[in-house]
């Protein structure tokens, strides 16, 4: 069996604990109605602002963001049309490949240059 704790601390404890607890029995509904309250006006007053100002740049947002999504998938696909084309064109002859497919691959690719893909 344990003996008991007769420090200064725990009687200091065993005195305080029950004065805490009745003030905070009593502070705790207050403080939780003025966090609430706190936690409304913020709602109240930042929410509709913040929605506004994602509304009205909208219009700027979305164009910005398709075209990158456009310009990030064509890229891709670019890229993956000549790593496909090269692969191609291992299988052919040099001769062949070099007057057929390899001055098309670069017209495309010079094309896609010239509108920034």
């Amino acid at each position: 069996m344990t003996a008991p704790d007769n420090s200064v601390q725990a009687k200091l404890g065993a005195l305080l604990t029950p004065i805490a607890d009745k003030l905070w029995g009593y502070f705790e509904p207050k403080v939780e109605i003025l966090i609430t309250n706190v936690i409304n006006k913020t709602l109240e007053t930042w929410l509709p602002k913040i929605i506004k100002a994602m509304d009205d740049n909208m219009n700027v947002w979305m164009p910005r963001i398709i075209k990158a999504v456009i310009i990030a998938t064509v890229q891709a696909m670019r890229g993956i049309a000549v790593d496909s084309e090269d692969k191609l064109t291992d299988l052919i002859p040099g001769p062949v490949d070099d007057a057929i497919f390899d001055p098309i691959v670069k017209n495309i690719s010079d094309v896609l240059g010239k509108i920034g893909l």
